[in-house]
């Protein structure tokens, strides 16, 4: 049994890691600054204390980054981090099934003058897609944290109301 988690885990790794790269050629010429995709480590926590935990948070996010990483150490879970100009500029946790991959939490720059603002969701959408292809996945799910978020999940990026094998609201796109 253990041998086919580490099977599945390195599965996993080489899926993220190939939709990184994929993403990066997807976005191209799209968004006109250098970014990257990081996952969750020390460095990460310590740059996100000091660029974030010091500024005030939207009371529909403002989630505990630390302990969202200590929770989800699942082999398909990971942590992004979004990162321009030195800067912590989105965090996202998704999460990935055999028929779906879930972007569970997205949280922007809590600064107001954050430069990939209006650029980081469709980012880390285009990432998740990503992934959730390379996984095999056949839908990408959302839980947005308001209406307006919502909303703007539907305008922009083609999700559409759905339930939860659970029945709790989602919004879901096809990755075919």
């Amino acid at each position: 049994m253990g041998s086919e988690v580490a099977k599945a885990k390195k599965r996993a790794e080489s899926a993220f890691s190939e939709a990184v790269q994929q993403s990066y050629h997807n976005m191209a010429g799209v968004i006109p600054v250098d970014y990257t995709f990081r996952l969750w480590s020390r460095s990460i926590f310590e740059i996100y204390v000091e660029q974030w935990l010091t500024q005030l948070r939207s009371a529909d996010a403002g989630w505990d980054w630390l302990d969202v990483s200590r929770r989800h150490k699942e082999n398909k879970d990971v942590v992004v981090a979004l990162f321009s100009r030195n800067r912590l500029s989105a965090l996202c946790l998704i999460r990935a099934s055999r028929a779906r991959v879930l972007v569970r939490l997205l949280e922007g720059d809590p600064r107001p003058d954050c430069h990939m603002k209006g650029s980081r969701a469709l980012l880390l959408l285009d990432l998740a897609a990503t992934y959730g292809q390379r996984l095999g996945c056949g839908e990408l799910h959302l839980q947005p944290v308001n209406d307006a978020l919502a909303e703007l999940y539907k305008t922009r990026f083609g999700f559409v109301d759905a339930v939860d094998g659970s029945g709790e609201p989602i919004l879901k796109r096809s990755l075919r």
